[in-house]
């Protein structure tokens, strides 16, 4: 059982550290993702070190007053931020945001938790407000952490590069901090006056968070586009080489026949039957009246072919013909690697099969792609989630595909029927 001293000495120490034990689990919820560097738990414990004396010599050696304060909480900042840089693989920028959402859940955990006190401060209860302080920190730091921090882990390092508004929260930061320490100076403030000051207070550290949030996803907006720019240019390139590969391979069929003709009363009917075979597997080039189109359906109907995967095409290419051919070469390119990574998988030789129809009417273009599939598909903001391991380099097939649809004005949509997968995209027809 704790005694009533060990309660009280606990309780002491809170009030001398509590802030340094908030700030370090708060910069704890949006470091920890990170990559560690060598020799970690050194590097950890002398942070822990140097921040700890920086706090010491505030409590028991530097005078009690405005501007020895905002020299201390402006070098914990500040100490922050590099001890994350120094035990964490990331960089400075990365490590200013982190210490910004850090001071701001803290700040918020702080001014709920201070709220609480004032609600109960003529409650007769012992240590009721130094419960539901903690009650107050802990609820904060748990909303921060699945609102705001959980989210922003992945891939955070790779996009934050608005400084202009970072700034600005750094600076909405260190005003924050020099309020409150100007208020703390007051010790007979109205605690109406005190309870609006704190909820204020509260409301900026979640605009601070949003900001953030709203950085990060810009950032994260801004890199898969510049991704998708680059596949789109690739796949542009890779259709002018299976343009140039599939005439090749037709020329080359074409010489084929005539020298199968010139020695086909030397090879018996059998041997006659499979050459003829396996050159139609190579001279099935599909004729949409699209050429784009008609380089893709052929280039994936080889490879459809050698996995078992029969391919139903009914489609009407010449609808497509007011977009531009690397744009048909992708979307379907796309749709039809989509579509194939379901496929392959299925054991049912009657169900390995792909569907695409195209057709115009009523001033649009119908295009629709089904498949069989097995497994559970799982869908996020309409799309269909990727099932690669590593989510971060994969389903820009599908964000290529709606970014597509979205240049011309369409409409594109996903839906599951049992096990068959559908690909719907509606199009104007455009002069």
């Amino acid at each position: 059982m704790l005694s009533t001293d060990n309660i009280n000495f606990f309780f002491s120490v809170f009030e001398g550290y509590g802030y340094l034990i908030e700030l370090i689990i708060a910069n704890a919820l949006f470091a920890t993702s990170f990559k560690k560097r060598k020799l970690f738990v050194l590097r950890v414990a002398a942070s822990f070190l140097l921040m700890v004396l920086i706090y010491a010599a505030r409590n028991e050696l530097l005078p009690k007053n405005l501007y020895v304060e905002i020299i201390i909480h402006f070098l914990l900042f500040v100490c922050v931020i590099f001890c994350i840089v120094f035990c964490f693989k990331t960089n400075l920028l990365t490590a200013l945001f982190c210490g910004i959402g850090a001071f701001a859940t803290q700040h918020w955990g702080f001014k709920l938790g201070s709220v609480f006190q004032i609600l109960v401060k003529d409650a007769n209860v012992p240590y009721l407000s130094y419960i539901l302080y903690v009650f107050g920190i802990a609820l904060v730091y748990l909303a921060a952490y699945f609102i705001f921090a959980k989210r922003l882990r992945e891939g955070i390092a790779q996009n934050i590069n608005n400084i202009s508004v970072l700034l600005l929260s750094v600076s909405l930061v260190i005003i924050m901090i020099f309020l409150q320490l100007i208020i703390s100076g007051y010790k007979n403030i109205d605690s109406k006056i005190l309870l609006t000051l704190n909820i204020y207070g509260m409301l900026s550290c979640i605009f601070i968070l949003c900001i953030q949030y709203d950085i990060f996803k810009r950032g994260k907006m801004e890199e898969e586009q510049e991704i998708l720019k680059h596949i789109l240019y690739q796949q542009k390139e890779q259709m002018e080489l299976s343009k140039s590969n599939i005439e090749l391979i037709n020329v080359k069929c074409h010489d084929l026949k005539h020298q199968l003709l010139r020695y086909k009363e030397k090879l018996d009917s059998s041997e006659i039957a499979a050459l003829e075979k396996m050159i139609s597997i190579y001279d099935s080039v599909l004729r949409t009246g699209n050429e784009a189109l008609d380089v893709i359906l052929t280039e994936k109907s080889l490879l459809f072919e050698k996995h078992k995967i029969k391919l139903d095409c009914i489609a009407d290419g010449k609808c497509l013909d007011f977009m531009s051919p690397s744009d048909i070469y992708s979307l379907f390119g796309n749709a039809l690697d989509n579509a194939f990574e379901a496929a392959h998988l299925i054991q049912d030789v009657e169900k390995r099969m792909i569907g695409i129809y195209i057709k115009e009417s009523k001033g649009f273009v119908s295009i629709h792609i089904r498949n069989y599939f097995q497994g559970e598909i799982t869908f996020e903001n309409g799309l269909p989630v990727t099932t690669k391991q590593d989510v971060r380099f994969h389903g820009f097939g599908t964000k290529s595909i709606k970014m597509i649809v979205e240049k011309y004005k369409g409409v594109l949509s996903f839906n599951v029927e049992g096990d068959i997968f559908n690909l719907n995209i509606l199009i104007p027809v455009q002069a």
